[in-house]
């Protein structure tokens, strides 16, 4: 059996720094008012909208029964995020819903398929949307932050305003979480949150050009950090973070 014996390398992640300145039954025995999907799909993307139905598009041999949502009213084209289109699910009645129709609808990701409705009740009170991302920042300026959730998703856009709280420090290509919500015609941030990708690996250590790698792990050594070349290999637990992942703890591990 293996211990840890000590920690031989500790310290916080390195800095990612970039600055930011600052209804009808929708399954089959459910009442007819308004319906849940029993299939929750993913947290990678999810879409809340209170609107108007524009369309209920037809399944063809690629793409499957849909439905266009718009919180944007007559505004055309809408504002980028304000309309969105999400997979009916198989053996979901909407024939309660006729385009036009004020509704509140409630859409999460599936696996690499898109945006499946999870929730259609006839609702009248505003134009809203509220928006739930968590992906890669592709783009990130002063003013404006870009995540893509993952395959088969559209990418999420939104402002950054004055009142929007940021944790951590998102950077291009790295992860973050973003809650949005409709404002003065604008998708805008209303939080932002650093998402750390972690991995972990138990194995022998092999120490290259500025990594290490044990098994199929590999991380870069951060700047102005060495490890003690006599860990080399040796069985150990590396703890790494961030995209593209950076070495943050290595514990050595001795046999009893």
């Amino acid at each position: 059996m293996r211990s840890r014996s000590k920690v031989l390398l500790a310290f916080g992640a390195t800095c990612l720094s970039t600055a930011i300145l600052a209804s009808g039954a929708l399954a089959h025995n459910k009442h007819r008012e308004g319906g849940d999907l029993s299939s929750k799909g993913t947290k990678a993307l999810k879409v809340e909208v209170r609107g108007a139905i524009k369309s209920i598009n037809a399944a063809t041999a690629t793409t499957p029964l849909s439905i266009t949502l718009t919180a944007a009213g007559t505004t055309s084209p809408a504002p980028v995020g304000f309309e969105w289109t999400c997979a009916i699910p198989t053996g979901a009645d909407i024939s309660l819903f006729t385009v036009g129709a004020r509704v509140k609808a409630k859409c999460r990701s599936a696996e690499g398929t898109g945006l499946t409705l999870t929730k259609l009740r006839h609702k009248d009170k505003g134009d809203k949307v509220k928006v739930e991302a968590r992906g890669t920042v592709s783009v990130l300026t002063a003013t404006s932050i870009t995540v893509q959730p993952g395959t088969g998703l559209p990418d999420v856009t939104c402002a950054i305003g004055p009142n929007t709280k940021v944790k951590g420090s998102p950077v291009v290509l790295g992860q973050a979480k973003i809650e949005c919500k409709s404002k003065d015609g604008v998708l805008t941030a209303k939080k932002i949150a650093e998402k750390v990708v972690k991995v972990e690996a138990k194995g022998l250590l092999t120490i290259g050009a500025g990594t290490v790698t044990v098994g199929t792990v590999v991380c870069s050594i951060p700047a102005g950090t060495t490890v003690d070349p006599t860990l080399a290999g040796k069985f150990v637990e590396i703890k790494c973070l961030g995209t593209p992942p950076v070495l943050a703890k290595i514990e050595l591990e001795d046999d009893n």
